[in-house]
């Protein structure tokens, strides 16, 4: 399972680094999609392979003209990417915009219910959204309902 955050910088030919208990986890091929947090915050997601197959998936259930259209935005704005022998991926400049990054970025551990996920953020960014967080009850009356 991937667990935890780590900060990173994006080196001059746009690569980031991948810890190394992470790329077990994720294999050598993996694909990186652009997402959004709470509407906001642009972010990028990286998968698996296999897992982005089984995420793309999921969206089979719905409408079928929504279907299409979120596969059309999902599929074409998603890179395959191949970690590297040093455990570095290449962002793509669209990619790389698309989420505002800077040369700094935090690599921080999620799911999506099935599979791992790994959340690319600006690291300005995911800091300020943590202090959101911490000044916030998000989830608390859920988790205490489920007692958790």
């Amino acid at each position: 399972m991937i667990v935890g955050s780590f900060d990173h910088t994006i080196d001059p030919k746009n690569r980031v680094f991948i810890p190394s208990k992470w790329r077990e986890e994720l294999g050598g091929e993996v694909v990186i999609n652009p997402a959004k947090v709470n509407g906001k915050y642009k972010i990028l997601e990286l998968r698996s392979a296999a897992d982005f197959e089984k995420y793309i998936s999921k969206f089979s259930v719905m409408r079928e003209t929504d279907n299409r259209d979120v596969m059309r935005l999902k599929l074409s704005q998603a890179d395959n990417c191949t970690v590297d022998k040093q455990g570095r991926i290449l962002l793509k400049d669209s990619l790389k915009k698309y989420a505002g990054f800077g040369q700094n970025v935090t690599l921080s551990s999620m799911s999506d219910g099935v599979n791992n996920v790994v959340e690319i953020w600006d690291t300005d960014k995911f800091y300020e959204w943590m202090d959101v967080m911490d000044e916030t009850d998000v989830g608390e009356e859920s988790m205490k309902e489920r007692g958790l």
